[in-house]
């Protein structure tokens, strides 16, 4: 099932904690409908901007490559 977001942008602020860890805002955790334990895959762009998907979202966009 793919999860389908607005086209506008929004924005949400985050830090990294002294482990590495990177808490995801309640609001953005909404809006992509994600559930806790949920495997997400994190992408380093070209342009040095990570881009955030869930597997079931990159599995869904790999399903009509072949």
């Amino acid at each position: 099932m793919a999860h389908t977001l607005r086209k506008t942008r929004e924005h949400f602020s985050s830090q990294i904690g002294a482990r590495g860890r990177l808490v995801l805002p309640a609001g953005l955790r909404r809006r992509m409908k994600l559930r806790d334990g949920e495997q997400l895959i994190l992408t380093l762009e070209p342009d040095g901007s990570v881009r955030l998907r869930t597997v079931a979202q990159v599995v869904d966009s790999c399903a009509g490559m072949h």
